[in-house]
């Protein structure tokens, strides 16, 4: 490690830091070890389990070994991926089934159009209450702080007949519009970042003629976008999980947790290495996702919430 460095062509020396481990200190290092270590054993015990035979998980009684490709060889049509990929698919109609890529199809459509709508009206609302000294955007920060504390029961009958009235029920557009909230816990994360701006570049922008939404859209928006692509992210992978939504309000348009869900309902759920195979289908896109996009999630995110 270099004890010095040069500045301008004088020799500047560096302080060398010490870090100092305390009790406490120690002990949080040791449950994060441990932590990480589980959910590593986790994925582990996932991968080896969903390339087992049938017959090694259940009549052998190999739970947490290898794979005994010695007395059951590795045939790829004896996979367990292979019934995964047969059990998943989801009657719409008489004959007709969605089967995985289709069922992805309909999640990356469902996922990205609510991810999008929802950080964008999430957006408008938090630049309004953090740039708006105004009755309403007080009441509307209220409204969200108010929501995230009382839980909200018993409103899904009367959405489902508000869905069907309007003919937004099996339709990706009327269930992207529906998750398109303002509210959550990414509101105030977003809220905090515009309140981080100063408020002059904004009025430098309004002297110069500039209007409200041109102010918004090529002053504060641009200086967001990597907060606002960081919940973005973590949006996606919420509504890529999501089932529930899916299952009520459009069945006949399964995404991909939807056909996951019904698997494990279903009589075949019982196969351990077809259902963690299964498992490993769903959870591909999200965990590529997070591993490109990982420095920028955790960066933004943190960023956000200290600079309220």
């Amino acid at each position: 490690m270099k004890n010095s460095v040069n500045i301008n062509g004088c020799k500047v020396k560096l302080k060398e830091r010490k870090v100092k481990l305390d009790a406490a200190s120690i002990i949080t290092w040791i449950f994060v070890g441990i932590y990480s270590l589980s959910i590593l054993y986790i994925i582990y015990f996932m991968i080896q389990t969903a390339f087992k035979h049938v017959y090694d998980f259940y009549l052998d009684s190999n739970v947490f070994g290898l794979p005994n490709w010695s007395k059951y060889p590795f045939k790829l049509e004896e996979l367990a991926f292979v019934d995964a990929w047969e059990g998943m698919k989801i009657q719409i109609r008489g004959n007709n089934y969605a089967d995985i890529p289709t069922q992805f199809i309909y999640g990356l459509l469902y996922a990205v159009g609510s991810a999008f709508a929802g950080v964008f009206a999430k957006a408008f609302t938090a630049y309004f209450c953090a740039k708006y000294d105004t009755f309403f955007g007080k009441i509307l920060y209220t409204v969200v702080v108010v929501t995230m504390i009382l839980p909200v029961v018993g409103t899904m009958a009367a959405t489902i007949s508000i869905m069907k009235a309007l003919s937004m029920d099996n339709n990706i557009l009327g269930i992207i519009y529906y998750n398109a909230g303002f509210y959550g816990v990414y509101f105030l994360v977003l809220h905090a970042t515009f309140k981080s701006i100063p408020n002059a570049y904004g009025e430098s922008a309004q002297i110069d003629g500039a209007g409200h939404f041109s102010v918004f859209f090529k002053i504060y928006l641009p200086m967001v976008l990597p907060s606002m692509f960081a919940v973005g992210i973590m949006q996606f992978i919420s509504f890529w999980n999501d089932y529930q939504t899916p299952m009520v309000y459009m069945p006949k348009r399964p995404t991909i947790a939807y056909g996951l869900h019904k698997y494990l309902i279903s009589p075949k759920g019982d196969n351990a290495p077809a259902v963690l195979s299964a498992s490993m289908i769903v959870c591909i896109p999200t965990v590529v996702l997070f591993c490109i996009f990982k420095n920028k999630i955790m960066g933004n995110i943190s960023a956000g919430g200290l600079k309220g």
